[in-house]
This record gives C-alpha cells, structure tokens and sequence, in this order.
C-alpha cells in the first residue's frame, strides 16, 4: 500500500508540473482561475474552437461547480 501512494504521489506532482504552465498562460489575470474570456481568448488565439455556442458548453462543462471560472483543481480534471 505504502509504494502505491508513493508512486500515486509521484505521478500527481510531475502531472501538476506539467499543467502549471498551461495554466498560468491561460489565467492571464493571474487571479487564479480561468473565467470565460480569458478562455474564449485561449481558444480563439489557437484556434481550438470558434463556434460561441459551442465554446460557452465546453466552459460550463469544465466550470464544475457554476462559480464561471475554472479552478486550477477542475483545469487538472480536464486534462
């Protein structure tokens, strides 16, 4: 039991390292959170997505908890 949580722990800290980046290069405010323009923006500028409607179901359906921003903790959760 004891080296599954050690390498459980290893995998989410090198996970977190990688989404850290991603993270803060979408959360242009720096507030800790990604609300909605700043991901319409990720999107656009990359062009990911570029239909509104469809831009605004994919931000609910990471926004889990309806606050209209993504946490860090729901960003992890979609990658």
């Amino acid at each position: 039991v004891g080296a599954i949580k050690s390498i459980t722990k290893t995998i989410r800290k090198s996970f977190t390292k990688r989404v850290k980046p991603y993270f803060k290069t979408i959360d242009t405010d720096r507030n800790g959170r990604i609300n909605y323009n700043e991901f319409v923006a990720c999107c656009l500028e990359n062009s990911i997505l570029n239909d509104e409607k469809y831009l605004e179901y994919v931000f609910r359906s990471f926004d889990k908890d309806n606050n209209g921003t993504i946490s860090k903790k729901e960003f992890k959760e979609i990658l």
